[in-house]
């Protein structure tokens, strides 16, 4: 709810001489979100990058393009990934961070995954103010975030007979985008605070409807 496309959508640049950063979610839809904090503290999303049907050393190789192609000569940051990623396989008891680093893409897995903090990871920054701007901006050009923050990533709801709604996000196109923005900001260190957040608050800000209403060509 603390999102407003018309509000935190803005057209900035990536900025050469700021380190990027990067945040992966795995899985066969894996998703990454580039971004760039300001000197201001400004989080800036730059773009986005997904796949169907993906693992993760082939989504290493699009990344390194994506790399090439948008931002060369990058200075690279952080680069965070679930800490899903950190299980082995069956087969050969590789992880997908080894599949990213056989592939030169250095990731490290977020420090948590517990979603209330990657949840205020992402809406803490957009409810503060910057030099004018909110603390946290999308570029236009990243519809399918855009879409998901504005309420394609949602709480499923439960049928029942009064309104409720699960504890965590509907699995959807959505989502893997979404939660690639988490662990970006994760790996910036945004969402420590909300650790030492009582209980009552974070219950009160769960089990929050939210439903996409938008129409971007």
């Amino acid at each position: 709810p603390e999102y407003r496309d018309n509000l935190h959508t803005v057209a900035h640049q990536f900025i050469p001489t700021l380190p990027l950063h990067i945040g992966i979610d795995f899985g066969l839809t894996p998703a990454a979100i580039f971004g760039q904090r300001s000197p201001l503290g400004q989080v800036r999303w730059l773009s986005e990058l997904f796949a169907t049907r993906l693992g993760a050393k082939n989504f290493a190789k699009e990344i390194k393009v994506h790399l090439a192609d948008r931002y060369p000569g990058a200075i690279l940051g952080s680069i965070t990934g679930d800490p899903a990623g950190t299980a082995g396989a069956q087969t050969d008891e590789k992880t997908a961070f080894d599949m990213l680093a056989s592939e030169g893409v250095m990731a490290k897995p977020a420090p948590t995954n517990n979603f209330e903090i990657r949840r205020e990871a992402v809406a803490t920054p957009m409810g503060l103010l910057i030099d004018g701007q909110p603390g946290l901006v999308l570029h236009p050009d990243m519809r399918m975030t855009r879409k998901g923050m504005a309420g394609g990533y949602h709480y499923k709801r439960i049928k029942v007979s009064d309104e409720r709604y699960a504890d965590k996000p509907e699995k959807n196109m959505f989502s893997h985008v979404c939660e690639g923005g988490q662990y970006h900001n994760l790996g910036l260190g945004i969402g420590k605070d909300v650790i030492k957040m009582p209980d009552i608050i974070t219950k009160q800000r769960a089990n929050r409807p939210q439903f996409a209403n938008m129409d971007m060509t």
